[in-house]
């Protein structure tokens, strides 16, 4: 019980932040070879909007990875009786829309 509550404690977002930021590192070199010394061909087209397309599924997972690792540490915070006082939405139920 004591090693699931320092496993969800633990911030493994220091790891992820490394490879996402290094994926799309290598992502912004590769289209910038591609802008400024490659050639005009129909290869080069398509590799460019594969990088695109894949910055793009790195950038939406690391966004809604987030939203979904945090709502597992909450449900599993709800489940060991371990909510906030504030209620279920916290500090931001003061503000009604």
């Amino acid at each position: 019980m004591a090693d699931d509550i320092a496993r969800v404690a633990k911030d493994n977002w220091k790891i992820r932040r490394r490879v996402v930021f290094g994926a799309l590192g290598y992502i912004a070199i590769m289209l910038a070879y591609i802008v400024f010394v490659g050639t005009d061909s129909a290869l080069f087209g398509q590799v460019a909007v594969g990088l695109i397309g894949a910055a793009v599924a790195i950038i939406g997972s690391y966004v809604f990875g987030a939203v979904f690792d945090d709502n597992g540490k909450r449900r599993l915070m709800a489940e060991r009786g371990e909510v906030d006082d504030d209620g279920p939405r916290g500090r931001w139920s003061k503000f009604k829309i």
